[in-house]
């Protein structure tokens, strides 16, 4: 396909995408113009009559919403003082239908109605307008009127005081477990490990608050999770060994005949005949050396041994070999069965704990009004699926929105769809107040893309993407409205090289899994750069090469730089630049030789490798831009400076001048500081300097 038919097909895309009277579900991969669409979907339900307030869009960060806002409101801007011709041009786009004289008056003061609108527009992430809705509805969700909202800094610290409370009263204390919970964990879980367990634990309260939720409480979960993994709330390991041990569980006879085949063979053989016949024998003993029982069954891969008895011995006696097997299954099962214990014992205990540390957690947000991020989805949802809160908060609501539009579908979670289901049901199970104010159809509108599905750690599912698209699209069928489905896959951002390689990459069914409803379905990318040069090279992996063997003893006088792998990709990949650069390769799109600045490289994180390829790239000569970052307040210079404007702001701080008295800023020594502070009595130490 040509660029021109590309860019055609995009903008008969784009222009189902903004369709005012239907409500639309897009799959939008990267660099298609999803802001635009977004962008141009709002300007096409103002220019259809809508008032701005009645527009609801959700973002999933602050800076897409700010972006978001930004565009619309310069582009009304432009509308109104722009050429007829221009206006005329740029609002056809839009509409469907004759662009008259009305629709272009309109065009002109939907700026100055946007600005006069109560509250502007509501473009905000989900958290936000979760924020707004419970400030609305204070008596209705319980929640305090005026409560605050934590940051991540604060939030840290209040669960980090929480987990240390937990932890503190577990100590000694029994009369609520904790203290054997905690036993459980530390005796199963390294001191290096524990710390990043906790940090785990918190980090996924949100999921732990909802498993409570819904099993009513941690026995219940405690018991779902038994259940789950095939055992009674009650078991215990000593209980399991116990009904494996009796007589009822195996075949005694057979097991004691095949001990004595055993008895006649090689060494190994008769040290196995032993361990069974004293485990068939001693029947008080058995669960005592039940392991060493098991040891001639299982091995320490916990699989079932390959050869039980000797082939040769096995050969001649086929009955024996079956036996054997038999019991070597069951104890499999009882091995199995005796590890999920141990994992449904270790889940108990963190839940345990999990379940006081929210307790204290939740308390001490309760106590000082303030809620975390997470409590304005949980609060939010419990609003709007309160019994006989619910109908009032979404018929004032009904009454306040007409169109909702979602950014990023594909990271919403389904606690954060759960919220959007209510004021979805309400807009199409009837026409409500809407009816009262308007004939225009209600409508919704969702933009994402599977493959950019990247916050599962925070709930986020693909699978969710298409279970909601097909819940709308059955709601607004149902109520005999319009529906679109609008996949935009004709980048604008992209080379073709680039997109040829990202659809080379989903060929693959490894890649493929989890982003395709079906394996048919096929993966493509068209480029509206069609003519735009590109190149993809993939390197083989970087083995590390075996280095000679060391000197006996070598003087600590050069520093030991290493093959490692990193470093010599560091190396090789400075090699490339600085021969794309020094050779005048030419870069295509612009005609001219490449320079360092038409260069970017990628990393996953601010490794080591980063400052070995920026020593091989200045060791060469290539200019580098964007490593000698800092953050501003981790620096001892600015830190300084901090509180010297601190205490300038307090002099009486006596902490902040001391730290400004010692920096390089003043210059004292510790002794000098000293003499001015011990004697000081009651003063404060800038008095003292004064006098």
């Amino acid at each position: 396909m040509s660029a021109v038919d590309a860019i055609a097909l995009a903008n008969r895309s784009q222009s189902r995408a903004i369709e005012p009277c239907a409500s639309v579900w897009v799959s939008a991969s990267a660099g298609s113009g999803k802001t635009k669409v977004l962008t141009d979907r709002v300007l096409a339900i103002l220019l259809s009559g809508t008032v701005p307030q009645r527009i609801l869009c959700l973002t999933f960060t602050k800076a897409a919403a700010a972006e978001m806002n930004n565009r619309i409101l310069n582009r009304l801007a432009k509308w109104v003082t722009a050429k007829d011709e221009i206006l005329h041009k740029d609002v056809s786009s839009l509409v469907k239908g004759e662009v008259d004289e009305e629709v272009m008056a309109r065009a002109r003061r939907l700026f100055a109605e946007v600005l006069d609108a109560p509250g502007g527009l509501q473009i905000s992430t989900l958290h936000a307008f979760c924020q707004s809705l419970l400030r609305r509805f204070p008596l209705e969700a319980d929640v305090a009127p005026h409560f605050a909202l934590l940051d991540e800094r604060d939030t840290a610290e209040v669960v980090g005081n929480a987990l240390e409370e937990t932890i503190a009263h577990s100590h000694g204390n029994d009369s609520n477990g904790l203290s054997d919970a905690l036993s459980v964990l530390t005796a199963r879980v390294h001191e290096s490990n524990f710390s990043d367990l906790m940090k785990t634990l918190i980090a996924g309260r949100g999921k732990l608050m909802r498993m409570f939720a819904d099993h009513g409480g941690l026995i219940n979960a405690t018991n779902s999770v038994y259940s789950i993994l095939g055992l009674q709330p009650g078991d215990t390991k000593k209980s399991l060994i116990e009904v494996a041990c009796t007589n009822s569980a195996f075949d005694g006879i057979a097991l004691k005949d095949a001990a004595t085949v055993m008895a006649g063979g090689l060494k190994t053989d008769k040290e196995r005949a032993k361990i069974i016949s004293d485990w068939l024998d001693n029947t008080e003993i058995r669960c005592d050396i039940f392991e060493t029982y098991t040891s001639c069954f299982i091995n320490k891969k916990n699989q079932v041994r390959d050869s039980i008895i000797t082939p040769k011995r096995g050969e001649k006696n086929p009955l024996v070999v079956a036996t054997l097997r038999a019991e070597a299954e069951r104890l499999l099962t009882v091995v199995s069965r005796l590890k999920a214990l141990g994992i449904a014992e270790s889940t108990s205990a963190l839940l345990q704990i999990g379940a006081d540390f929210l307790k204290r957690f939740n308390a001490t947000k309760s106590q000082n009004k303030i809620m975390d991020y997470d409590d304005l989805i949980q609060k939010t949802r419990k609003l709007l699926e309160r019994p006989g809160v619910a109908e009032w908060v979404l018929y004032k609501l009904d009454g306040g929105i007409d169109h909702i539009l979602i950014d990023e579908a594909q990271d919403t979670n389904p606690e954060q769809w759960a919220i959007v289901k209510p004021l979805r049901d309400e807009f199409f199970a009837g026409r409500g107040r809407h009816e009262e104010h308007s004939n225009s159809p209600r409508t919704i509108f969702a933009v994402g893309d599977r493959k950019q599905s990247i916050y599962s750690f925070q709930g986020a599912e693909p699978q969710e993407f298409d279970r909601e698209r097909s819940d709308i699209e059955a709601d607004v069928t149902r109520a005999g409205l319009g529906w679109e489905e609008v996949n935009m896959n004709v980048s604008f951002r992209s080379a073709p090289a680039i997109l040829s390689a990202v659809d080379a990459v989903f060929e693959q069914d490894t890649a493929k899994n989890g982003i395709v409803l079906s394996p048919e379905e096929k993966i493509t990318h068209l480029a509206a750069r069609k003519n735009d040069g590109g190149l993809v090279e993939i390197w083989p992996c970087v083995e590390p090469e075996i280095a000679d063997a060391p000197a006996k003893w070598k003087p600590p006088v050069e520093r030991n730089k290493g093959d490692s792998p990193q470093n010599r990709l560091a190396a090789l990949l400075a090699a490339r630049i600085e021969s794309m650069v020094k050779t005048k390769e030419i870069l295509e799109s612009k005609g001219r030789p490449i320079r360092p600045g038409d260069i970017m490289v990628l990393v996953r994180r601010r490794t080591g490798f980063v400052e070995e390829l920026v020593r091989q790239l200045k060791q060469r000569g290539i200019s580098v831009a964007g490593v000698d970052r800092m953050v501003l307040n981790d620096q001892i210079a600015v830190m300084d400076l901090i509180a010297l404007g601190e205490f300038l702001l307090l002099p009486e701080d006596d902490l902040t001048l001391a730290t400004v008295l010692r920096s390089p800023l003043v210059g004292l020594s510790e002794e000098d500081l000293f003499r001015l502070a011990h004697a000081r009595g009651k003063k404060c130490l800038w008095d003292v300097l004064n006098n």
